[in-house]
């Protein structure tokens, strides 16, 4: 065969050649960091009383942490999915979040909802009658609800039917300034809403939430939700560095301990 012939096969041969190298390469790294992690946080949660699960299959990677904390059950995962078109983590789009939930508080029918500061809008909404105590209704209103649905299903984990606890939330004027302006907070009751954010709570929601989104030294809290699943925090990133879990569980804990029952009517 030619040698011009073979120029381009052995191009294409050596260009396959080195990706399969890079993706072997990526996953052997992948692997090995994932061993120290795990190696380290069933050390760390050992220590602390935690019970640990790591798993790493593919492109997820997720720990799983259970506790108990002053009397306070909780779950946390910390979830990492990379998508199909990246090949190591940090390049291309993922998903990631940490999740800390307890079910030794609930609501029954109401429903407080903690989100990043979002300004006027949610007051616009209500301007324009979307958002008014009782319903949500209009377009803004229909766009709400997607939303909701969008937020139970894909961030909560929950079953899509569950977003109807939501149909009567609007935004409420609890808590101080300072947390207002880091927080837009929705409730079906301001009582509710304000015996959720006692000082204990309101205190470390400030202590711990960015004063801006960019901060990554801090936790970016992207949803607080108090319902009748219990009580549940999503932050932003996938989190593994034990203290920054630590200020999670005990941000969860402040949340439940103003909580004087576990259900209320």
């Amino acid at each position: 065969m030619p040698m011009n012939d073979l120029i381009p096969i052995l191009f294409v041969g050596g260009f396959i050649v080195l990706f399969l190298v890079l993706v072997i390469g990526s996953n052997l790294l992948g692997a090995r960091r994932f061993a120290e992690r795990t190696a380290r946080l069933e050390q760390q949660t050992l220590e602390r009383g935690w019970e640990y699960l790591g798993f790493r299959e593919g492109g997820v990677e997720s720990h799983t942490f259970n506790g108990e904390t002053d009397g306070v059950s909780w779950q946390l995962e910390s979830y990492y999915r990379r998508s199909s078109s990246s090949s190591s983590r940090g390049s291309g789009s993922s998903t990631q979040y940490t999740r800390w939930w307890t079910e030794s508080v609930k609501l029954s029918d109401d429903v407080v909802l903690l989100l990043p500061s979002m300004g006027k809008t949610f007051q616009a909404f209500g301007a324009a009658g979307a958002m008014v105590p009782g319903e949500l209704k209009g377009f803004a209103g229909s766009l709400i609800q997607m939303f909701l649905r969008f937020f139970v299903t894909n961030v909560l984990r929950a079953a899509p039917d569950d977003a109807r606890v939501f149909d009567n939330i609007r935004q409420i004027q609890a808590g101080s300034d300072a947390l207002r302006q880091r927080y837009t907070i929705l409730a079906t009751s301001d009582m509710v809403a304000d015996r959720f954010l006692d000082e204990d709570a309101e205190q470390m929601l400030l202590e711990l939430a960015p004063e801006k989104w960019s901060d990554a030294q801090s936790l970016r809290v992207m949803a607080i939700v108090y319902w009748h699943r219990g009580i549940q925090l999503v932050i932003e990133d996938q989190i593994v560095d034990i203290d920054k879990l630590e200020q999670i569980v005990r941000l969860g804990v402040a949340l439940v301990s103003g909580q004087k029952s576990s259900v209320w009517s």
